[in-house]
């Protein structure tokens, strides 16, 4: 199977890239700068530990472990 379309397209293209004049040589220098998303950000630090009964207790005054709902005292009891 033949393409005569598409062997003179390129006969055409290869034609005009000969003639296509060398690229400038006068073009400045691709300078590339990146600069980090985490540039001048703390670094990271674990949190302090707590007793575990001040924890405890910090939950039983939530009202468990899901307080942060906010339920009424009481509630759910």
């Amino acid at each position: 199977m033949t393409y005569p379309f598409l062997a003179a397209v390129a006969g055409v293209w290869l034609a005009g890239a000969a003639d296509a004049a060398p690229p400038a040589a006068s073009l400045p220098a691709l300078r590339l700068h990146y600069v980090s998303a985490f540039a001048g950000s703390p670094p990271a630090a674990d949190p302090k530990p707590i007793d575990w009964r001040s924890s405890n207790a910090l939950v039983e005054k939530l009202q468990g472990h899901a307080g942060h709902w906010r339920t009424p005292a009481g509630a759910g009891k």
